[in-house]
């Protein structure tokens, strides 16, 4: 990937998360957070070019299918 396209990745995940509150939806720890879907859609997505997943997310915020998690309350919604 190039860095332009790094670049862009990181932009649109950090409006994503602004977008969705900036601060994890359990805890509200405001570091180390995730994109997660409320409603399970496999795990095609993680293995997805950068690009794509982005797209992904949008669908799914448009769905009202995701949330902001931090590392720690994702690892332990996923057991």
């Amino acid at each position: 990937m190039s860095k332009r396209q790094k670049l862009w990745a990181r932009r649109a995940r950090a409006e994503i998360i602004t977008k969705l509150g900036g601060c994890c939806s359990n805890c509200g720890e405001l570091g180390n957070l995730t994109l997660d879907c409320i409603r399970p859609k496999g795990k095609a997505h993680h293995s997805i070019d950068t690009s794509a997943r982005i797209g992904f997310y949008r669908r799914q915020i448009s769905r009202d299918n995701l949330r902001i998690l931090c590392r720690t309350c994702n690892a332990s919604k996923s057991g």
